[in-house]
């Protein structure tokens, strides 16, 4: 008798929580033990359907929609960032619809294993920056992008994100790279191949931000 006021009370409990109009305690005390173990198979349905659906809240575009698991594990690299790996200012010139004579490329290395390489062309709307992530590990790099994810959901759940995110607080990229993701939080885009991560935040456009990512990621060897 006891297990079983311990289950209905689990039962008011959760139907409180969820928003479930509460049953009166009198009429559950007639319930017997099966309906205290049908309730707790339903818990468990729901807990396995949520699981199963928790990867795909973030989507919005379904051409480039994409579960972030399984991953590629893709390979280990080691670039040549002393001049941001061989992508140049024609590279970004090309992309950025400008002649590569008035783009100046600087590539800096901000602390070990991160560098910022930016062109810079002179006009309004026609700069280009991203940065380049180099882990020691294919395994570290697939954790760090997790972990980005997860810094995104954070911030998307609070305002001002909260209120204007109608796709959530990112976009899940196939198809370029081992994975990707586009955020509407500060419109940028940042794409893994193997133990190289590129983030790109200038320019703001989505498709130009994929060309740079792309190009860049050609470079790698």
């Amino acid at each position: 008798m006891h297990r079983v006021e311990r289950c209905l009370d689990t039962m008011l409990s959760y139907s409180t929580m969820n928003g479930i109009k509460r049953i009166p305690y009198p009429l559950l005390l007639r319930l017997t033990p099966i309906v205290c173990i049908c309730f707790f198979t339903m818990l468990s349905f729901v807990a396995c359907k949520r699981s199963q659906t928790a990867g795909t809240t973030n989507t919005g575009r379904p051409a480039e929609v994409g579960s972030p698991q399984p991953h590629k594990a893709g390979k280990l690299y080691q670039p040549d960032m002393t001049d941001c790996n061989g992508f140049t200012a024609g590279d970004a010139a090309g992309i950025l619809g400008v002649p590569a004579s008035k783009v100046t490329a600087k590539t800096e290395e901000l602390y070990a294993g991160n560098w910022q390489c930016s062109f810079e062309s002179g006009d309004i709307g026609k700069n280009m920056s991203f940065n380049v992530s180099v882990a020691k590990s294919v395994e570290e790099a697939i954790r760090d992008m997790a972990q980005y994810r997860s810094r995104l959901e954070t911030a998307g759940s609070v305002s001002p994100f909260k209120e204007s995110l109608p796709n959530g607080a990112y976009t899940n990229i196939i198809g370029l790279g081992d994975e990707g993701v586009w955020t509407d939080i500060n419109l940028s885009l940042a794409v893994r191949q193997g133990n190289v991560r590129i983030h790109v935040t200038m320019p703001k456009d989505e498709s130009l931000q994929m060309k740079v990512a792309g190009k860049f990621l050609a470079t790698l060897k």
